[in-house]
């Protein structure tokens, strides 16, 4: 329930929205049945309110939200070969399959240069938290540039451990899905 406010209240301006506009109608409806002050003032506080939840929730960023941004970078990270940004959203004490940080940025040079990505996209973000701990499940989609294929879009289901840091969110482990 609480995430669910969250999400509501501070991570989506449509949901917001979404749920603004039946309360708000209900308001008008009460009010266009009782006609007192109170339900005038009700009304127009409805009215008011929903402007200053909208500021809220563009300048307050949620851990959810930050994860996903981050994610979106990883993903940009990704097509433009940077390997110094995709390091940087990975824990020191990073393990996928038995291959560690370094291991696996090497691995993950190497196949970049050999099989160059573009359109690279994250959707399907689900992201559960428990204190400085967050458990990430997304897809990844991209075009990926195959020698003997011109071109071939790959996706694939990820499950990430992830760890608050002093700069924000660090992958501790990542696995794929099958």
């Amino acid at each position: 329930m609480h995430q669910m406010v969250t999400r509501i209240l501070l991570e989506s301006y449509w949901l917001l929205l979404g749920t603004w506009i039946p309360v708000q109608f209900v308001l008008i409806a009460m009010w266009s049945w009782r006609r007192t002050e109170t339900t005038k003032r009700v009304v127009w506080s409805g009215f008011v309110v929903f402007p200053m939840l909208l500021v809220v929730s563009m300048l307050v960023v949620t851990d959810r939200e930050k994860i996903v941004d981050q994610l979106i970078a990883l993903a940009r990270a990704v097509e433009q070969v940077d390997l110094d940004e995709i390091a940087s959203h990975f824990a020191e004490d990073f393990e996928a399959r038995g291959y560690s940080r370094e291991r696996m940025l090497a691995r993950i040079d190497a196949r970049l240069t050999q099989y160059p990505v573009t359109q690279a996209r994250i959707s399907q973000v689900a992201v559960a938290l428990d204190g400085d701990e967050a458990i990430v499940k997304f897809r990844g989609s991209a075009n990926i540039r195959f020698p003997e294929i011109p071109y071939q879009y790959a996706t694939f289901l990820w499950h990430s451990k992830w760890r608050r840091s002093q700069d924000g969110w660090l992958i501790t482990s990542l696995e794929k899905l099958p």
